[in-house]
């Protein structure tokens, strides 16, 4: 990002990018921390499981839930005011 983009941003842009550069830091964390495990749980294992088992868990454990229509609204009309996009109401 540039100053002049930098300097162009309102207080809440500059706190929704803050609080998704900490979110992106906070799992890239966690994902290190898991990796560690992992593989300090697989070495010291003495039969290791099939890694179609291994990734079927992971699969499981990365699903999604489900948003319901409140949320995805909500989720849009975020990134519509971080972008800067205008709020057009059909009467």
């Amino acid at each position: 990002m540039s100053v002049a983009e930098f300097n162009e941003l309102t207080p809440r842009e500059l706190w929704l990018i803050v609080e998704a550069h900490n979110e992106r830091l906070r799992l890239e964390q966690e994902a290190m921390l898991s990796h560690a495990y992992t593989t300090a749980r697989l070495h010291r294992a003495e039969k290791l499981p099939s890694f179609k088992k291994i990734l079927e868990a992971a699969r499981l454990n990365t699903r999604q839930v489900q948003q319901t229509p409140q949320q995805m609204l909500a989720a849009v009309k975020a990134m519509n005011a971080f972008f800067g996009g205008e709020t057009v109401y059909k009467s």
